[in-house]
């Protein structure tokens, strides 16, 4: 039993090693049989800094013909069967789909704003969250553009989940117009610089209303469009 045992063991192991190499060494063979340059090689022509070795699988995945040919065809299979949406996207009732950063958005506090490089020609941000951070840039660009006679007008677009929460989750059936988007805070926080805005998010709960309520016919989004 010992000999067999090892040859099972011998075997699953080759298996194993065969399934690992696949991938690189069948994607080898068809940039190769493509005349381009094999792009695993990247990882000696540059130097191995953590930005550089990031930079390197993104340009893996992206060229990857085994993920540009069969992860569609899996996404498809586990959503139609285990109904998985995948990493960027969350289902939500009647079949409606909405963006998951999104969704993110809403939920998650403003965070605080990361740490500036310092340099001669960096200018030092006075700003303690990223909502600030976006406010002093917007403020800054639209004084930039005041010097050249150009006017700003700021127009945030609203995401689906900040007009139509109740298809998210049951908890915000029933109170769609009391929900407000961290966005408007963003706005009024731009309005007290001076900066023109015009708040879509009003307009939008305004054609929801025109609808006579929750239940419009013809919704402002596509519900499977994320």
């Amino acid at each position: 039993m010992q000999p067999r045992s090892r040859k099972s063991e011998l075997a699953l192991t080759l298996c194993f090693l065969a399934v690992l190499g696949a991938v690189p060494v069948g994607q080898t063979c068809l940039e190769l049989w493509r005349g381009e340059r094999v792009q695993f090689t990247d990882v000696f022509r540059v130097k191995p800094t953590s930005k550089n070795l990031r930079q390197y699988e993104d340009t893996l995945r992206e060229k990857s013909w085994f993920q540009q040919q069969l992860r569609p065809w899996v996404q498809q299979w586990l959503f139609q069967s285990l109904g998985d949406t995948g990493a960027k996207a969350i289902a939500g009732r009647n079949g409606w789909l909405y963006y998951r950063p999104d969704v993110r958005y809403l939920v998650e506090p403003d965070p605080a704003e990361a740490a500036a490089p310092s340099g001669k020609w960096v200018r030092p941000s006075e700003a303690a969250t990223c909502r600030e951070s976006v406010v002093e840039a917007v403020v800054r660009f639209r004084d930039q553009l005041q010097e050249r006679g150009i006017a700003l007008l700021v127009a945030p677009a609203p995401g689906k989940p900040s007009v139509y929460p109740e298809q998210l989750t049951s908890r915000a059936a029933g109170c769609e117009a009391d929900f407000h988007s961290p966005t408007r805070q963003l706005l009024e926080a731009l309005r007290r610089q001076n900066v023109a805005t015009v708040d879509l998010f009003a307009a939008f709960q305004d054609a929801r209303r025109a609808a006579h309520g929750p239940a419009v016919a013809t919704p402002l989004y596509l519900a499977r469009d994320t």
